[in-house]
């Protein structure tokens, strides 16, 4: 029975690996910046392509993460769950992390001197800093819909109306980086 449990939780510690391959060769990068891997050594380093795949990957990430946040939100209006929806939102909050760290991962990949493209991980680092902003102005937008519907209340009207422009400023820049990040990989490819 020991050897089932134990057999059942490598086959859970499996299908989570195989969920994160997503972020093997960014893994890859730590390693062999960790451990000051020498160029005779096996663990290719990816170039700036692959990179910039990891992150698209990465932000598809995310867009999934909001999806999972919103459907969630909703259902807390429904249901009034609060502990589901905390719940949640540690879940979410914990993956955004996650998200975030393969970013700076990938940025310092791009700009240490194998690859030394400052402008890919500054356009990163941008994102990031959008990605901060969306998460900041979904979250007063939730909290402004808990608290109701903005009455007639000029106040809370204000508030609403500039959370949502502040959230969609936030996503059409994050739009605008993307394209010019798919733009570079369209570019390198024809190369």
């Amino acid at each position: 029975m020991e050897m089932n449990a134990q057999a059942h939780g490598e086959s859970r510690q499996s299908q989570q690996s195989a969920s994160e391959d997503s972020s093997s060769v960014l893994r890859q990068v730590e390693s062999c910046a960790a451990s000051n891997l020498s160029s005779h050594e096996s663990v290719p380093k990816p170039g700036s392509q692959q990179l910039l795949v990891e992150f698209l990957k990465v932000q598809e990430r995310r867009a999934g993460l909001y999806s999972t946040l919103q459907a969630g939100f909703a259902d807390y209006l429904k249901s009034g769950s609060e502990l589901s929806f905390q719940q949640l939102c540690g879940r979410i909050t914990t993956d955004f992390n996650d998200c975030s760290r393969q970013v700076i991962d990938i940025q310092a990949a791009l700009r240490g001197p194998e690859i030394a493209r400052q402008d890919l991980a500054d356009i990163l680092q941008d994102v990031q800093a959008q990605e901060k902003q969306n998460l900041k102005m979904t979250a007063t937008l939730q909290l402004l819909r808990k608290a109701g519907r903005p009455s007639d209340r000029a106040q809370a009207h204000a508030a609403y109306k500039e959370a949502t422009q502040a959230l969609q400023e936030a996503r059409t820049t994050i739009h605008e980086y993307m394209e010019e990040v798919r733009y570079e990989l369209a570019s390198n490819s024809m190369a």
